[in-house]
């Protein structure tokens, strides 16, 4: 009996040093050694959300058990399945399961945030990525080129505030590129330039006004930052929303079978957006014939309900680009 307790003590050590060095916390008198990590990753269960720790937190292997690897680091992100036992709520992490003290996390809104760039007067233009980091399929939502039309901006929060796991995409979500409008209210940015004329293919000078496209193509800081950010994470999709026009552009489609699952899933018709006389140096034509992936415009209608922007069409995007909860 006295061999099998110090085989068992010995264990329980190995358990611990295998981690690297760690300080000491107090554990329950009764705590189980047990691993809850199933054998195959394929038996990982279903993750359904992301928090943030508060703190730097152990990663204990059993919800009521003494054996931890180690320390998860204050500000990391870590993916939950919702379980709670003793306190602790169930994550996984390199394909392990670990349980962490739920007091010290906080409801992550999303995976992480990359700068994109600044606005004509220094405002920060953020993209989020809410989707799975690891998924080979990138995917680009842009809520705003024009600072008056802002139901899009709803929706790009929607899909950052969503408490559920966007699986299968790695989606990013830019709420806007035009900040200094959107804080004006105006469709151009604070030089005057309408964002969505501003980009190299077939761009033309426009004289000043409602549509004007700039002193020259990428002339303004926001479709510059934009540019690189496009260009840098190489997305398959990118979708632009806009309003009033309602519908799913069908002009100059790149990806049909894309164009087809916005219609179904936002509910939208099927418009050809031609900018009156044809349109120049914008943001779906630039991708469209620079980059590998497919952009497309989608417009709301002039004052969408509060449930289709932060419902139906949250939940329709996800669905559209290749995603799922």
């Amino acid at each position: 009996m006295t061999r099998t307790r110090h085989a068992i003590a010995a264990a329980l050590l190995a358990l611990a040093v295998a981690g690297g060095p760690l300080v000491a916390a107090p554990t329950p008198a009764a705590a189980s050694p047990v691993l809850t990590a199933p054998a195959k990753a394929a038996a990982l269960p279903k993750t359904v959300g992301y928090r943030i720790a508060t703190a730097e937190l152990h990663l204990w292997k059993a919800s009521t058990g003494k054996a931890y690897a180690r320390i998860i680091k204050k500000g990391s992100t870590i993916r939950h399945t919702g379980v709670r036992e003793h306190g602790r709520l169930q994550i996984v992490l390199n394909k392990k399961v670990y349980w962490v003290t739920f007091k010290y996390t906080k409801k992550a809104q999303w995976v992480s945030r990359v700068k994109v760039g600044e606005s004509v007067k220094g405002r920060t233009i953020y993209a989020y990525q809410v989707g799975d980091s690891d998924a080979s399929k990138v995917a680009v939502v842009i809520g705003q080129f024009h600072g008056e039309e802002k139901a899009g901006v709803d929706t790009a929060r929607a899909l950052m505030a969503d408490a559920r796991t966007v699986e299968g995409i790695s989606l990013w979500v830019i709420p806007t590129i035009n900040p200094d409008g959107y804080a004006a209210g105006t469709r151009a940015n604070a030089r005057g330039v309408d964002l969505n004329r501003n980009w190299g293919y077939k761009w033309v000078k426009t004289a000043k006004g409602r549509y004007y496209s700039g002193p020259k193509a990428f002339s303004e800081p926001e479709s510059k930052a934009l540019k690189a950010f496009l260009a840098d994470v190489d997305p398959r999709y990118v979708v632009g929303i806009h309003q009033p026009l309602y519908g799913v552009d069908s002009d100059g489609v790149k990806n049909t079978a894309l164009q087809k699952r916005l219609i179904n899933y936002l509910k939208l018709p099927s418009k050809a957006f031609t900018c009156r006389t044809g349109c120049r140096g914008t943001m779906t034509q630039w991708v469209n014939h620079t980059l590998d992936g497919a952009a497309i415009t989608v417009e709301y209608g002039s004052s969408p309900s509060k449930r289709y922007v932060t419902v139906t069409a949250r939940d329709g995007l996800v669905k559209a680009l290749g995603g799922h909860y």
